[in-house]
């Protein structure tokens, strides 16, 4: 039995609000370098692809940002879970991003602002989607 000064697991980085930060900070850099050529990773690769398609820097900061918090994990073939993180306005400990006849939903589609999420593409799908393009998915 446990006394009262039992060991306390770490917390999980999403949670944290300074490795929030951290991590936003180098998602912006990762992704403004990307963009001016001057990386050629897998992850530069895949944030190029997403931004000819989605034009938005910050929507890619913050999928950037949610896969180096390492929010994304595969649960089946098309099925991923989306660690929510508070710094980023998430109301849920986690979203169900899914691949469905070519599109991707997000459990965040049916809340609050879901219309509008759907309509402009979340940053839980977009962190799906640079994970899967760079392989930097988890199996869970």
């Amino acid at each position: 039995m446990a006394s009262g000064s039992e060991a306390r697991l770490p917390k999980p980085p999403w949670l944290d609000a300074e490795r929030v930060r951290e991590a936003e900070r180098e998602a912006r850099c990762v992704v403004r370098s990307a963009l001016e050529g001057s990386r050629s990773d897998e992850l530069s690769t895949a944030i190029l692809d997403l931004y000819r398609e989605i034009p938005r820097e910050g929507w890619l900061v913050r999928g950037v940002a949610r896969v180096f918090l390492g929010t994304v994990a595969r649960k089946g073939e098309d099925t991923w879970l989306v660690y929510g993180v508070p710094e980023f306005g998430d109301w849920h400990g986690y979203y169900i991003v899914s691949l469905e006849e070519g599109k991707y939903r997000c459990s965040c589609f049916s809340s609050g602002w879901g219309w509008r999420r759907a309509r402009r593409i979340c940053t839980h799908v977009a962190a799906v989607m640079l994970a899967r393009r760079a392989r930097a998915e988890r199996r869970v």
